[in-house]
């Protein structure tokens, strides 16, 4: 009976979308699978609900710019413990296109578009190790900007599952938020707050009903349910989940992916296209669990990468990407969700 209820609850969730905000609180990892303990806590804060360059043509943009302080479509800004980072700039403030080059159109309130107006932090932020202490990324000179986030226990999977739950979250939806595991079965954002959660079977995962349904899903809500949606999901199930896109077809929210030995991915953050269509972009990374989701510095003196589709993409510090791994979620997960 209560698992008819908690169902049929869902079913009311996805006729709602209205936008909400709150606390935050937090799962231990202990919860979760044997296989997934590389990525732990790594100390980190606890949420409550008392936790308050490039050269070229200038950026065009049918969307208004915020300011510095106006973020109000990031919830991590309003919600985030002492000690993050403040935002001082937009990712499309910051980084101007190449010479040559355009930015692409993005429809408004899409994941593209909200992705291009990202918080910065201020520039000279430095990524930090477990230690406190400038994490090779930034030591090796491969970090051109810092995204003003919360640092998380999060690989570089996660970062794109994290910055597409926050997209859907800020519009006020929430019955579309959805992942795959490596299992390739589905974790609903809509049964965890009908109070169902991930528990660890063996090697495996399963819904289980465990507490009362969430009449007001909270931010909270958002981030202990990716907590528990982390452990069972990495770059090979987003090579699976994703669509491999025409050639020179890549925007903001897509993603390359090595699905093989030692799996990682990175985002595209920003294109911007020349008069012969070829793109450049911003990648965003995140290198180890516990650090900043990151701009890539390209080469010296940029940030973007500007390869041609018979062009291995160089990232810095990874296996070099290719077009074959160019992958994007699925149009129902990215397009205008009102």
């Amino acid at each position: 009976m209560n698992r008819i209820l908690a169902l049929t609850f869902v079913a009311f969730l996805s006729l709602s979308a209205s936008a909400c905000r709150g606390n935050r609180s937090h799962l231990w990892r202990h919860f979760f699978g044997p296989n997934h303990a590389a990525k732990a806590n790594h100390g980190r804060p606890t949420y409550s609900s008392k936790a308050a360059s490039a050269t070229g043509a200038a950026a065009q943009s049918s969307v208004t710019e915020p300011g510095p302080l106006e973020f109000e479509q990031y919830p991590w800004l309003k919600n985030c413990p002492l000690g993050c980072l403040k935002a001082n700039a937009t990712l499309r403030q910051h980084f101007v296109e190449p010479q040559g080059y355009l930015r692409v159109a993005n429809a408004p309130r899409t994941f593209g578009e909200w992705l291009r107006t990202l918080p910065l932090a201020a520039p000279g932020t430095v990524v930090n190790d477990d230690h406190g202490k400038p994490a090779l990324v930034t030591t090796a000179g491969r970090v051109a900007a810092v995204v003003a986030i919360d640092m998380h226990a999060e690989d570089s999977a996660d970062a794109l599952l994290r910055l597409h739950a926050e997209w859907k979250f800020s519009a006020g939806e929430r019955a579309s938020i959805s992942y795959a595991s490596n299992s390739g079965r589905l974790m609903p954002f809509g049964l965890w707050i009908a109070g169902e959660r991930i528990v660890a079977r063996k090697q495996d995962w399963a819904w289980v009903y465990k507490t009362t349904p969430s009449a007001n899903p909270t931010y909270a809500d958002l981030r202990n349910f990716l907590d528990a949606a982390y452990q069972w999901t990495d770059p090979r199930a987003l090579a699976i989940q994703g669509t491999a896109p025409d050639a020179l077809d890549v925007s903001p929210g897509d993603y390359f992916v090595h699905a093989g030995k030692d799996p990682t991915l990175v985002i595209v953050l920003d294109v911007a296209k020349n008069s012969a269509g070829e793109p450049a972009m911003l990648l965003g990374h995140v290198a180890a669990p516990h650090q900043y989701i990151y701009v890539m510095q390209a080469s010296k003196g940029t940030a973007w990468f500007t390869p041609r589709p018979n062009q291995e993409i160089a990232a810095p510090g990874l296996r070099p990407f290719v077009w074959k791994e160019h992958r994007r979620l699925p149009k129902s997960m990215i397009g205008n969700p009102i």
